[in-house]
């Protein structure tokens, strides 16, 4: 039971990964129907290059790449080596999060950052930095939260 409750924070942020079209109808109620608060500007993101490299968990690996002042590259790869890329899109005044802006930014703090899921079926999530070398991806699920521990890992290209 417990490798299946921890391969369900590792299923559902490889989804959010993924490139899967969505119908333009979709697509705009959702992000146009999005409501929630925006705490930050732009320029926050800079508040996020505690996550600036490599970093392990027992089941992935993510890269995170700044490309100038706004821009966030996240390479990940799964324990079978399949290999994904997710952005942080800054958008109608706010940074969305995944492939087809699955996610919402609705903070950006010193040490965390809350996301809002913009269509049904995902779920919101937080990531937490602990200290310089670990973080937390916490999926916040209708029974109770998910927590994946996050360790800086030595650099490697694919």
């Amino acid at each position: 039971m417990y490798r299946s409750l921890f391969a369900l924070p590792l299923f559902l942020f490889l989804f959010a990964c993924r490139s899967v079209p969505l119908p333009a109808d979709i697509n705009e109620t959702c992000v146009l129907g999005n409501t929630f608060p925006v705490q930050y500007s732009p320029s926050d993101l800079q508040k996020m290059h505690w996550l600036a490299g490599a970093w392990k968990s027992a089941t992935i690996r993510q890269s995170f790449h700044f490309h100038g002042g706004n821009a966030l590259e996240i390479l990940l790869v799964d324990k079978t080596g399949d290999m994904s890329t997710c952005y942080f899109v800054w958008s109608d005044k706010r940074y969305y999060y995944g492939q087809s802006r699955q996610w919402s930014v609705t903070w950006i703090g010193e040490k965390d950052v809350r996301f809002e899921p913009v269509r049904p079926g995902l779920a919101p999530m937080t990531w937490t930095r602990l200290n310089a070398q670990k973080w937390h991806l916490v999926l916040h699920l209708p029974s109770g939260d998910e927590i994946t521990v996050m360790e800086r890992a030595l650099e490697t290209h694919p």
